[in-house]
């Protein structure tokens, strides 16, 4: 284990710790997809005003989600949230239908779709963060019917798709810490100018992995975003 990986850890154990003390619950629950296991966590709120599908980046899962606050953060403006493994990653087994490499997203649109859809999602929000933020654009290029929003957090791999993501209609959300040196800024600036309607979020002094960086101004940015989007929707409750 490398000095980062033990201070990405020491990190979300801290997070972990502040998550449970805000009395979010965090269930970790699995369905089979393709008679393979996928394992994902999930969170409901009372007031049940939408989901959001939380996609990990390459070297993480969907229990950095939890550790991070995003869950709590969600739930405190009334969004549900389910995070899974994806498949190959985590405790999730690998599905040859949705295998990605690193570069190569094809496959995750498809598994997102096949997800929700095991879920009962018909519509849907997506965060992700790097190779998640990536699965996130491209999701919405693929389904947009079913995508309400994105929210990615300096997506990786999605360079060759730029002048696609001129086609996305849904609102976008892009964060980038200042000191990224794994995704430039400025692929942020060039997505952002490509994208109608998007903002681009900076968040100063953070490297790559924002969340972990600055993790109460990344809720801060996203309480901000989604309140905007549910303030027009009556809540329901199960």
């Amino acid at each position: 284990m490398t000095g980062h990986d033990i201070r990405v850890r020491k990190r979300i154990n801290h997070e972990s710790i502040l998550s449970g003390m805000s009395g979010t619950v965090v269930e970790k629950k699995e369905i089979r997809l393709h008679g393979r296991k996928v394992v994902y966590r999930a969170s409901q709120p009372a007031a049940n005003r939408g989901i959001v599908v939380l996609l990990h980046g390459y070297s993480f899962n969907s229990a950095i989600w939890d550790g991070s606050g995003v869950f709590s953060a969600l739930n405190s403006v009334g969004l549900g949230a389910v995070a899974p493994d994806y498949p190959g990653f985590g405790e999730s087994e690998e599905i040859q239908e949705f295998k990605v490499e690193r570069g190569d997203l094809k496959a995750s649109g498809a598994f997102i779709e096949e997800f929700s859809d095991a879920l009962g999602l018909e519509r849907y929000h997506l965060l992700g963060a790097s190779m998640g933020g990536g699965m996130a654009l491209l999701t919405a290029l693929m389904h947009p019917h079913e995508v309400l929003s994105v929210v990615a957090a300096a997506p990786a791999w999605v360079k060759d798709r730029e002048r696609e993501m001129e086609r996305i209609q849904c609102p976008v959300l892009l964060i980038w810490g200042s000191a990224d040196s794994v995704v430039p800024l400025q692929d942020g600036v060039a997505y952002s100018r490509r994208i109608k309607g998007c903002k681009l979020e900076v968040i100063q002094g953070a490297g790559h992995p924002s969340y972990l960086d600055a993790p109460e101004r990344f809720a801060e940015v996203l309480k901000g975003f989604y309140s905007t989007l549910v303030s027009r929707q009556k809540p329901t409750t199960e």
